[in-house]
């Protein structure tokens, strides 16, 4: 631990950089939504209802690119705050959004988020932490992504059984209708 943060700080510098991992598997939680969209939106095909999901993926791919420029202009640590906040904000606009076109975009969005986030994930590791303890944080990281993609498909299953909406809310808190 360097000598000049206190252990609290220490511990937020921690939980942060664990909690890019889950971000970055965080897209994938809602495919059980699906069946329930292609209810909500019968004039959309079942491909377009796909893309929902998919989509993110171009969009992380793309942005893991352009996440070194970005990183360069506003630095490691605003790059990955970025990241978070788009993701965060642009994951939870499914819940509310009745128009199919909204939901895609957010879903895009998304993708832009995880991805500027997602590269710093590893290298923050390595900016703050040395030796055995950077050693031990790469492990944990693994493990933190894999508790947390399960425990958020657990919750999204459970926030279906509202109704389809509710399952983005897997992230914030649940929703009553």
């Amino acid at each position: 631990m360097p000598k000049n943060i206190s252990k609290f700080h220490y511990g937020l510098i921690i939980l942060a950089l664990l909690s890019l991992n889950i971000v970055e598997q965080a897209a994938s939680v809602i495919n059980g939504t699906i069946p329930g969209m292609a209810k909500a939106f019968p004039q959309q095909s079942l491909m377009n209802i796909e893309l929902v999901t998919t989509i993110v993926s171009v969009f992380v791919t793309i942005f893991v690119l352009v996440s070194g420029a970005v990183v360069k202009q506003i630095g490691q640590k605003q790059t990955a705050v970025l990241g978070l906040v788009i993701a965060a904000v642009s994951s939870i606009v499914p819940a509310f959004a009745n128009n199919f076109t909204v939901m895609l975009i957010s879903r895009a969005v998304l993708g832009i988020g995880i991805g500027l986030a997602n590269p710093l994930a590893i290298s923050l590791i390595g900016v703050f932490f040395y030796g055995d303890e950077r050693a031990k944080l790469m492990g944990w990281r693994s493990a933190i992504a894999g508790i947390g993609t399960a425990c958020m498909i657990f919750f999204a299953g459970q926030l279906l059984e509202i109704n389809w909406h509710t399952a983005y809310w897997v992230k914030v808190s649940k929703r009553k209708n």
